[in-house]
């Protein structure tokens, strides 16, 4: 069996051709400038990606709390709504009708506040209960209508894209 011989590097076995860098067949690993301005690459894309999540994640909530508050003003409208012509005029015409109270026409009102047919509260989840609603009726006797405005809008400094949320539907006597 023929045994190899190890080749050992000296200066005078490095071909010419490399010229100056010669010295890189001689190093045994990184210097520390080297792994200081590899820290610096790491650590500028770590904070781009790290911004880049942060807005997302800020773009989902925001969106998520937009769905929010348009659901609860679709709900809160195909229920006025669902009461039709007569109740509504009803409800204009006799001041100390209990569904003025009950629905807090014209002022904002917790989400908390909202009570069923029966008098029992409706149990929103948690992220619901962060908005408030304002009913308004708006009549148009000459046309026998009536439009229903609702804006729905965080109680707090929280906020959605658009400030607030507002659905308007109209009732009139010739579609109940």
């Amino acid at each position: 069996m023929h045994q190899s011989t190890p080749i050992i590097l000296r200066k005078s076995n490095i071909p010419k051709s490399l010229g100056k860098f010669n010295h890189l067949h001689c190093a045994h690993g990184f210097t520390l400038f080297e792994i200081f301005i590899a820290l610096i690459f790491l650590m500028v894309a770590l904070v781009s990606m790290f911004s880049f999540f942060s807005s997302s994640n800020r773009g989902s909530i925001d969106a998520y709390r937009e769905v929010i508050a348009y659901s609860l003003a679709q709900e809160t409208l195909e229920w006025v709504s669902g009461l039709g012509y007569e109740k509504l005029l009803d409800m204009q015409l006799s001041p100390k009708n209990p569904l003025i109270e009950r629905f807090g026409l014209g002022s904002f009102q917790s989400i908390e506040m909202v009570k069923l047919d029966d008098g029992s509260n409706i149990n929103y989840s948690d992220d619901f209960k962060q908005f408030e609603r304002k009913i308004e009726l708006i009549p148009f006797p000459n046309d026998r209508i009536f439009l229903i405005r609702v804006t729905v809008q965080p109680k707090s400094k929280m906020s959605i894209r658009r400030g607030n949320i507002i659905l308007e539907k109209i009732v009139g006597a010739e579609y109940d």
